[in-house]
């Protein structure tokens, strides 16, 4: 119910957020303000307090249960049961510095207070009309009369005694006692639905905002590794094909006749020159200063003439009409056809062919298809897992491309075949960007 509820536990919201217990709180200079206000209206309607009893009882404690409300409802109606009646037990009389008291920790109690300040305050409400009652009965008829009108009590007295009894109570009593106790006390009701309205909103805020900065730190994690893997990619294409290129060199270098020197200058020029260009990809790659094109902008001639010169046979088709293609699809060609050149060299068999094809689309919006195969060995496991496969896979994925790899038997030995597509969507041609070239077999 509405009544109980109660307000949201301040520790309930994030450290860094809004504290709950400050909303809807008066500043900390109001209620010293509005406690020497009291007293103030006190004197200035009762008089100079001349005793004890009516500074203590109609001044000080009044004015110390208003400034503790805020921070210490419970003990502020504690205070407030024990002063009211002291104050009439002593004859100091309910003065404006009391009412505005009540009227003060009602409130504060139903709008600050626990649930059990605020049960304890609304049966307060209902307890104190019945003692007031009482005690007008007491002054009106006397304990003796009570007496005597319960033993010989009859239908026939009740109107009289009705009549004596109204005629005890007070009008602007009443209206004093609804405005000074009842309306605080439903006020204060009201606002305490207010601050748990206000509250649940801030916790609500407090936790949109913690799962943004949670979700933008896993972004940040998520890019952060995405480009860790881009960069491992990066690496392994790079050092990966520059390894193979030389590993195909050195072993083609064995096999020269001591009269070959040109041949064997013209290999070592090679490896030093497939080293050079390793290196300086590497350095690029790893300070970041490598544009994404430039891998693609040196062509894939360059990686099929490097081939070449390591002494392998390469026989390349091309279907269709090369066009220019936009710099991520110029990328992902660039260092899928590498990688698979890179696992020909590696894992076909030495001294055979590589074949190369390329498949252009007729119409604009197609797929551009580059196929690689060689023969490997009987003895050779297909390269059907491995580093170089998965980043060829991710890369075509991210332009919605795909992969597929596989042997099959042919009359010439088992031979391996790589086959990736990429789609060539019109919003992604560039015509300022370099082609897939036809390269002369």
């Amino acid at each position: 119910m509405s009544t109980t509820s109660t307000p949201v536990a301040a520790d309930a919201l994030p450290p860094d957020s809004t504290d709950l217990a400050a909303i809807g709180r008066p500043p900390a200079y109001f209620l010293p303000l509005l406690a020497a206000g009291a007293v103030l209206l006190n004197w200035l309607v009762v008089g100079f307090l001349l005793t004890p009893d009516h500074l203590l009882l109609g001044a000080v404690l009044p004015a110390v249960a208003i400034m503790g409300i805020a921070r210490f409802p419970g003990a502020s109606l504690a205070l407030l049961a024990l002063l009211v009646p002291a104050s009439y037990a002593l004859g100091v009389g309910a003065g404006v510095g009391l009412l505005i008291a009540i009227s003060v920790v009602l409130f504060g109690a139903a709008a600050y207070g626990s649930r059990a300040t605020l049960w304890i305050s609304g049966v307060g409400l209902v307890a104190a009309p019945i003692a007031l009652f009482a005690l007008v009965v007491l002054r009106t008829f006397g304990l003796e009369s009570i007496d005597s009108f319960l033993r010989n009590f009859s239908l026939s007295q009740l109107p009289g005694a009705l009549s004596r009894l109204l005629g005890g109570l007070s009008i602007v009593g009443l209206t004093l006692g609804a405005l000074f106790i009842l309306l605080p006390w439903l006020l204060g009701l009201a606002w305490r639905s207010v601050i748990r309205s206000r509250q649940e909103a801030a916790l609500a805020q407090a936790e949109r905002d913690e799962a943004e900065r949670e979700t933008a730190y896993a972004r940040e994690v998520a890019d952060l590794r995405a480009g860790q893997t881009q960069l491992a990619r990066d690496v392994h294409d790079v050092v990966g094909h520059s390894l193979a290129v030389i590993l195909a060199q050195a072993q083609s270098a064995q096999y020269l006749r001591d009269d070959e020197l040109d041949k064997m200058r013209e290999t070592m020029a090679t490896v030093a020159d497939s080293a050079r260009r390793s290196l300086g990809d590497v350095r690029a790659v790893l300070t970041g200063t490598r544009d994404q094109a430039s891998a693609a902008s040196a062509g894939l001639e360059t990686l099929i003439s490097g081939v070449r010169a390591a002494g392998n046979e390469v026989v390349e088709r091309v279907d269709g009409t090369p066009r220019p293609l936009s710099p991520e699809l110029a990328e992902v060609a660039y260092r899928v056809l590498q990688e698979m050149l890179t696992n020909a060299l590696k894992h076909g068999r030495e001294g055979g062919p590589v074949w190369v094809r390329q498949i252009w689309p007729e119409q604009p919006g197609g797929r551009l298809t580059i196929e690689v195969h060689n023969l490997i060995d009987a003895d050779r496991e297909a390269q059907g897992a491995g580093i170089g496969l998965g980043s060829m896979r991710d890369r075509l994925a991210s332009v919605g491309g795909s992969l597929r790899t596989g042997a099959e038997e042919t009359a010439d030995g088992p031979m391996f075949g790589a086959v990736a597509v990429l789609p060539l969507r019109a919003t992604e041609v560039s015509g300022g960007m370099p082609v897939v070239p036809r390269v002369a077999g």
